[in-house]
C-alpha cells in the first residue's frame, strides 16, 4: 500500500486524472475496484464451523470510467484509444502502467485492459468504461538444484556422457 497520496481537497486534479502507459488521458476519470484474498471455506459434515484456506492474493479488478465534457476531449480520446487497446492479431496486448490515487492506494501500478464498453451519453456528457485486471508477470522457473546421479568419485560438473561409461565387467548386478 502506498503512502504519500495527496488528499483530494489538496490536489483535486490528481483524483480526476488517469495516466495509462505514458499518456495522460483526456477527460475526468474515476477508478473503482478491489483487491482480495483467495480464500476457500470447507465445512466438515456434522460440524458447526467452517475451516478456511488462504491461497494468496487474487489479482485486482478495476473499472475505469472517463467523462468527456468537451468535443476536443472526446476527439483526443478517440485518437488515444488504439494505443491503449491495439487490435493486433494473436497474443496478449501489452500491460500498461497506471497512475491514479485509488490504484496507488492499493499498491497497483500495472494493469491489463480486458474490455472497453461502448460510449454512453448522459445529459450531454459522453462517457466510456474500461474493465481492467492487475497485471502480474509470469513467475520465472527456478533452476533445478538437483544434481545428476553419477557413480561414486565422478565429478558431475566436468563429466561428459562418454566418461560415465563404465568398463565392461566393473558392474556386476548379480
Amino acid at each position: 500500500m502506498a503512502i504519500g497520496i495527496a488528499h483530494w481537497e489538496l490536489d483535486p486534479n490528481a483524483w480526476d486524472r488517469l495516466i495509462l502507459g505514458t499518456t495522460v488521458l483526456p477527460g475526468v476519470w474515476d477508478v473503482t475496484g478491489s483487491i482480495a484474498r483467495d480464500i476457500t471455506q470447507k465445512k466438515g459434515k456434522g460440524r458447526d464451523k467452517a475451516h478456511f484456506k488462504d491461497r494468496g492474493i487474487q489479482l485486482g479488478n478495476f473499472d475505469l470510467v472517463g467523462r468527456f465534457i468537451s468535443p476536443e476531449a472526446w476527439a483526443a480520446m478517440q485518437l488515444i484509444l488504439p494505443t491503449i487497446h491495439p487490435k493486433k492479431a494473436g497474443g496478449l496486448r501489452e500491460p500498461l502502467f497506471i497512475n491514479h490515487p485509488k490504484t496507488q492506494f492499493l499498491g497497483i501500478s500495472v494493469i491489463y485492459i480486458r474490455e472497453i464498453f461502448t460510449p454512453q451519453i448522459d445529459d450531454g456528457i459522453v462517457s466510456i468504461r474500461m474493465s481492467a485486471i492487475e497485471f502480474a508477470p509470469p513467475k520465472k522457473k527456478k533452476p533445478s538444484t538437483n544434481k545428476p546421479i553419477a557413480p561414486a568419485g565422478v565429478d558431475t560438473n566436468t563429466a561428459t556422457p562418454n566418461s560415465l561409461i563404465l568398463p565392461t565387467g566393473v558392474f556386476d548386478p548379480l
